[in-house]
């Protein structure tokens, strides 16, 4: 399965109102998340990937990942069982 989200970020937000969005998820192993960052950010936007409450993008907790104008891809290994779950993606 694929799944995907589009997040607008409004200039400024800062992390304590930082903007959630919840995908939810079916039986499977998640192999790869990609994260695209328009060009015009400058490495201003923040992102985080949550399962369970626990943070597995980046690996590193409290870690985030920020970028302009590329792609960012990482290779996971995430076993989703118990459906329907549901993966946070926390941006500010």
């Amino acid at each position: 399965m694929i799944y995907t989200a589009s997040i607008n970020i409004p200039a400024n937000t800062s992390e304590t109102a930082a903007t959630r969005t919840e995908i939810v998820v079916t039986n499977g192993i998640i192999t790869q998340v990609m994260i695209l960052f328009p060009s015009g950010c400058a490495g201003l936007v923040n992102v985080q990937f949550y399962q369970g409450g626990h943070q597995f993008v980046p690996s590193t907790q409290g870690q985030v990942i920020k970028a302009d104008g590329v792609l960012i891809t990482s290779p996971e290994f995430l076993e989703i069982d118990n459906a329907p779950r549901i993966i946070s993606i926390i941006a500010w």
